[in-house]
């Protein structure tokens, strides 16, 4: 019940405080779903609801470990760094919504490297990369981040060589991922 009073307070305080600043940016704290219209008609610009906010991130961390390591990671990057891999990914997307993917080079996610005997350290990260029916046309796809023995690469040159048991977070364009698995 405390919840639900809090939630109940939050829109009359934002309605205030837009009467008296309209162009003030508003981020509030939802706690119950059955408020969910009301949060909606204050036209706050985010609404954080902290259950999802700890669902989502355990999500994240069972099923792409190394996007963690990936944030984690840029934090200690120069904002020089930052600025190219947006320009990078606006160029990329261009207004298209993005997904996230990891994939590990083994036998269930890459049975053909995995198959390949003698040919193991013979495939670059840029293979990867290509539309696998025109391997002339590169994928609208970005290797984030590379892990091989325990080393981690942000960025990944496309030249890289991979192997067995190396790992790859990619992002890309919405479908993307198909052509690559």
């Amino acid at each position: 019940m405390a919840d639900r009073a809090r939630d109940a307070t939050n829109p009359s305080i934002i309605m205030t405080t837009r009467a008296l600043n309209p162009n003030l940016f508003v981020v509030t704290r939802k706690n119950q779903l059955d408020n969910a219209e009301l949060f909606r008609r204050v036209g706050a610009q985010v609404v954080m609801r902290p259950s999802l906010i700890v669902a989502d991130g355990v999500r994240v961390r069972l099923t792409l470990p190394l996007l963690l390591d990936f944030i984690t990671l840029s934090r200690f990057e120069a904002d020089a760094w930052a600025c190219e891999l947006i320009s990078r990914l606006c160029g990329l997307l261009d207004d298209e919504a993005i997904e996230v993917w990891q994939i590990a080079l083994d036998r269930n996610q890459a049975p053909a490297l995995w198959a390949a005997d003698g040919h193991d350290g013979g495939l670059e990260l840029r293979h990867l990369l290509t539309d696998p029916r025109e391997r002339t046309r590169p994928l609208p796809v970005i290797a984030l981040l590379l892990e091989h023995d325990g080393e981690r690469r942000l960025l990944p040159d496309p030249s890289l060589r991979v192997q067995r048991g190396d790992q790859v977070l990619f992002c890309g364009r919405e479908g993307a991922r198909g052509p690559m698995d």
